[in-house]
């Protein structure tokens, strides 16, 4: 998944101190800190596991 962006959004995410991300990545981040807080987290369906689904956001998290 590639994402662009104007060098406004850019430039608006520095002065802020955020970042840009892909959604995947932010899908990624979010279940990962999720699952780093609470022991009672996991996750369970298809496509997830070694090779990260069809869009690649379980790949490092099972």
């Amino acid at each position: 998944m590639t994402t662009t962006t104007s060098p406004q959004s850019s430039s608006v995410a520095a002065q802020s101190g955020s970042r840009v991300i892909t959604y995947a990545e932010a899908v990624r981040e979010a279940i990962g800190q999720a699952m780093e807080a609470d022991e009672r987290v996991f996750m369970l369906g298809e496509d997830i596991g070694i090779y990260g689904g069809a869009f690649g956001v379980s790949g490092d998290l099972y």
